[in-house]
């Protein structure tokens, strides 16, 4: 009866309110409460519904701060439903724990206590708007409890190459929109991405080709290779060029002489390359020709140009780098920054976590990334599955990809780029617990 009361209580309600507000809630509600009963029966379908939706998911404004509009994704709300089924799950199946134990448990802990206690000084202090505050805590903290979400599920092979397929399904599907629209629109950008964030795909792909490229090298099944090698050439590649993301472009070079450094097979990767290299001398389309001229010819009369190597930069690279400058110069809280959001918008993730946390929150996030290297190579030098091999691979040598992404950019704050690499984190911190035979060191 309580039961009976209750449901009727909501769909009153709920018909109520829906009837005087646009489609884009009721769509929501129902999506999520479909989503939370498949979560609560399967979690791992759940956790598949977040890897489709990290890329094609719509979004909705939900309000406004000072600066800029509050807009949430659908795998925002996906991803709050599913961690709230889920804890629930733990609540009531207490032998599954809520914590997984992972090396970067730690880490990831001390990072996440250090945004919020300096976040708050800066409230306190005046700096940080409270409202604006919290919504990007709450975007940082989020890709933290998608990991421990993960960590908390998986628990097979089989899971693992479901996620995997997925992964790889999604970027499939974000490229052929990308490649659809070259021509179209000025530079190629993920679907749903409303005036576009090139730099964002860009640094996607880095890290998705890497993960490909580490199943490649270590797989053991030719149709398998040729589907892969099908998807980075024909699909990938035109969709990351087109990008025009400069960041990205500097990116892929560390990230390929990785899988060269750790990988099999360092002939034909230094082969494909030298073939690359001579391909785009020759074949570079026009437009990514001009992107790449433009960063050592523009000039601009308002902006001192700044210098690489003997050669002066374009307006916005040397306004990025004078930025920097300035955030040294002009702080006046170097050794504590000033709260997440309360120093404004820089363009670099080191510089930003400079100014917004200072000396010490900068050091606790290198400390985070040497952890997320130190313990994914030792996962790849540990592991002996091929499949798990190429995963640990790809993973290690994507991160490596994103270490320099993010000195342009701020590549560890964009949902697009952090999910997916957190949840692949996630699965690479676990192959060493996940059950193997030796057929799986044979084969696929």
């Amino acid at each position: 009866m309580i039961i009976i009361i209750v449901i009727i209580f909501i769909a009153v309600f709920l018909g109520k309110n829906i009837a005087q507000t646009s489609y884009d809630i009721p769509f929501f509600i129902v999506i999520g409460l479909m989503v939370s009963i498949v979560t609560f029966l399967r979690p791992d379908l759940g956790l598949l519904i977040i890897i489709f939706s990290m890329l094609l998911s719509p979004e909705i404004k939900v309000g406004s701060i000072p600066g800029r509009d509050i807009v949430l994704r659908l795998e925002d709300f996906l991803l709050i439903i599913i961690t709230f089924t889920w804890l629930a799950r733990t609540a009531i199946n207490k032998e599954l724990g809520l914590f997984r134990s992972t090396p970067l448990n730690v880490p990831i802990g001390i990072y996440i206590a250090t945004c919020i206690v300096l976040t708050l000084r800066g409230i306190i202090l005046g700096y940080v708007i409270p409202l604006k505050g919290f919504f990007y805590l709450f975007k940082y903290i989020e890709y933290f409890v998608l990991y421990f979400m993960v960590a908390n599920q998986v628990r097979t092979r089989s899971q693992i190459k479901m996620f995997i397929v997925a992964f790889i399904l999604t970027c499939f599907i974000t490229c052929i929109y990308a490649n659809l629209h070259i021509g179209l629109v000025s530079r190629a950008t993920a679907p749903f991405e409303g005036a576009g964030e090139p730099n964002t795909l860009g640094g996607y792909l880095v890290f998705m080709l890497a993960i490909l490229m580490g199943i490649f090298l270590y797989s053991t099944s030719k149709k398998t290779k040729f589907f892969l090698a099908m998807i980075g050439i024909f699909f990938i590649l035109p969709a990351f060029l087109f990008t025009l993301s400069r960041t990205s472009y500097i990116a892929v070079v560390p990230m390929w002489f990785s899988l060269i450094i750790f990988g099999q097979r360092k002939v034909m990767l230094i082969s494909i390359l030298l073939l690359a290299v001579f391909l785009g001398l020759v074949f570079m389309p026009y437009p990514v020709k001009e992107r790449i001229k433009y960063t050592f010819t523009a000039r601009s009369e308002q902006i001192r140009p700044a210098s690489m190597l003997g050669m002066e930069l374009d307006p916005s690279a040397s306004a990025r780098i004078r930025s920097w400058e300035d955030i040294w110069k002009k702080s006046e809280h170097k050794i504590l920054g000033y709260g997440v959001t309360g120093f404004g918008f820089i363009d670099g993730q080191y510089m930003r976590i400079l100014a917004e946390m200072g000396i010490i929150g900068l050091c606790i996030f290198l400390f985070l990334l040497w952890a997320i290297f130190k313990n994914g190579l030792d996962v790849f030098l540990m592991v002996r599955d091929k499949l798990f091999k190429g995963i640990s691979l790809g993973f290690l040598s994507g991160f490596v990809g994103l270490v320099f992404f993010n000195v342009g950019a701020n590549g560890f704050i964009l949902t697009r780029i952090m999910e997916p690499f957190f949840f692949m984190a996630a699965i690479v911190m676990l192959l060493p617990m996940i059950p193997q035979s030796e057929e799986y060191t044979r084969c696929n």
